[in-house]
């Protein structure tokens, strides 16, 4: 796929994120508690998916992922780092 992160590029992604002024926030009790009412609306999100949509959905913030399935989620807004200037 065009665009794909070679293994150095994902070995630093959490430098990149943090250069781009974007917080990594500790994990949460109400974080798990919206991702598993997300699990439940969707069929395809599996619990790490559904834990990492339901921080930025308690933080009311986009996810940063590759993950082609977080586009799907309505609830939360997505930014592609590999977009990432």
């Amino acid at each position: 796929m065009e665009g794909e992160w070679d293994r150095e590029q994902r070995t630093v992604v959490h430098e990149r994120i943090v250069e781009e002024g974007i917080s990594l926030v500790p994990l949460r009790f109400e974080h798990i508690a919206a991702g598993s009412a997300l699990q439940r609306a969707y069929d395809r999100l599996n619990l790490f998916d559904a834990v990492h949509l339901g921080v930025a959905t308690v933080l009311d913030e986009p996810i940063v992922s590759t993950d082609t399935l977080y586009p799907t989620i309505r609830e939360v807004d997505h930014v592609d780092p590999r977009d990432l200037e």
